[in-house]
C-alpha cells in the first residue's frame, strides 16, 4: 500500500511540475503588447451542443492574452442553432455571429479597437 501511495505522489509531483513548466514557458514567450485577436469558428448545420462548444471556445479565448471575441461564422446554421447563437450574443458581448461575407469588415472593425 505504501508503494502505491509513493507512486501516486511521484506521478502527481511530475504532473504538477510539467504544468508549471508549461505555464512558465507560455509566460516567457508572451509578447508585451499583443495585437487584438479573435477565435473564429465556422459553423454549419445543426450543432447539438452549441452552448457547450461556444462556452469552451470562450474559455480558451480568454486564456489567450488579447483574445476577447469568439466569432461564429454562419455557413448555413440551422434555425435552432442560429437562435441559440443569437441568445448567447445578447447575453455575452464576446460572442459575435456573422455571415462569411461580413467577416472581412468585422475583422477590420475589431482591429481598430
Amino acid at each position: 500500500m505504501g508503494f502505491i501511495l509513493f507512486l501516486l505522489t511521484v506521478f502527481f509531483v511530475v504532473l504538477g511540475l510539467s504544468q508549471f513548466l508549461e505555464i512558465l514557458s507560455l509566460w516567457v514567450q508572451q509578447p508585451k503588447r499583443m495585437p487584438p485577436c479573435a477565435l473564429v469558428i465556422p459553423a454549419k448545420g445543426e450543432i447539438e451542443n452549441i452552448e457547450q462548444v461556444l462556452g469552451f471556445c470562450k474559455a480558451k479565448a480568454w486564456e489567450t492574452k488579447g483574445c476577447r471575441h469568439v466569432i461564429v461564422v454562419d455557413k448555413g446554421l440551422s434555425k435552432n442553432s442560429q437562435h441559440v447563437c443569437q441568445i448567447l450574443c445578447e447575453s455575452h458581448p464576446c460572442f459575435i455571429v456573422a455571415r462569411a461575407e461580413e467577416l472581412p469588415q468585422l475583422l477590420d472593425e475589431l482591429a481598430e479597437k
